[in-house]
């Protein structure tokens, strides 16, 4: 949901120059197309991606740089394992669970309503969800946890 409000934003003021910084390349997307489809997206709008822990940018002297683009992809297939195996060792890591019968998992018939759920989280996220508008200043004013 944020990622598509932040690229929004971008796409509407593509004719200023951008630069956004991720720490690690998974926290692009779920999985590797998703990454290297915002890495496209990105690329053809002229906003340079520093990735903090492989040191690289996406653009070196307004030209996209070849070697971020092959590290990424690997990376960004690695994540996407990495992803998979997680999921895997959940469901057995709950299959044993429900064996020793520690595991009850959700009650049956629980049903939340969007406001129960939005009652747990504090008022500045109420207020990214109501307005569905991101400015980068009001992200900026946000506490971080």
């Amino acid at each position: 949901m944020f990622k598509g409000f932040l690229l929004e934003f971008i796409f509407k003021k593509a004719s200023i120059k951008y630069f956004i910084q991720y720490y690690f390349i998974d926290r692009l997307g779920r999985n590797a197309f998703d990454i290297q489809s915002i890495l496209n997206l990105l690329s053809t709008l002229n906003i340079n991606v520093y990735v903090e822990n492989i040191g690289f940018y996406s653009m070196i002297d307004n030209k996209p740089n070849s070697i971020f683009k092959m590290i990424t992809d690997v990376l960004s297939n690695v994540a996407e394992m990495e992803r998979a195996s997680l999921l895997e060792r959940q469901k057995e890591g709950i299959l044993i669970a429900k064996a020793k019968g520690t595991y009850k998992g959700r009650l049956l018939n629980t049903i939340e309503t969007p406001q129960q759920f939005l009652s747990k989280y504090n008022q500045s996220h109420l207020e990214l969800i109501k307005d569905k508008i991101i400015q980068l200043e009001n992200l900026r004013q946000l506490p971080t946890y």
